[in-house]
């Protein structure tokens, strides 16, 4: 199979309000992650849009994506997104919001550190953005 290059890679940078990823710690990052759910920065989300020309149909490779609310969105505007992150409570809450929301066909999940991630795409990714969490 071949692995084509994503158009996008986006990392989650966390304005230094990072939940724990501590094995059997999973309160914070449930918590946390609830939280984000009602923060999503979706004038953000619209400029992104804007820039690339449309979500739809294109591969995004969302690392550090965390609860997944920005994974969901790219999702429901019609990019593929692969999902991933350290937190097995993140992976959990982002699968079941994918099957909530009907989106389990546009969303992959992968679980593991950063590095591991150029197994995801081989090839260097089109476009990088960085979103910061505002706080």
């Amino acid at each position: 199979m071949k692995h084509l290059a994503p158009l996008l890679l986006i990392v989650a940078a966390c304005g230094g309000k990072a939940a724990s990823t501590t094995p059997g710690n999973t309160g914070g990052a449930a918590s946390y992650g609830a939280g984000e759910w009602s923060h999503i920065d979706h004038a953000l989300l619209d400029e992104l849009d804007t820039r690339i020309c449309g979500f739809a149909g294109k591969s995004v490779l969302d690392l550090g994506g965390g609860p997944g609310q920005y994974t969901m969105a790219m999702a429901q505007r019609g990019a593929r997104v692969t999902w991933h992150d350290v937190s097995r409570t993140y992976l959990e809450m982002s699968r079941g919001r994918a099957e909530s929301l009907g989106l389990t066909g546009k969303v992959t999940f992968s679980l593991g550190y950063l590095d591991e991630a150029p197994r995801l795409a081989p090839q260097p990714p089109e476009r990088r953005v960085t979103l910061q969490a505002a706080g």
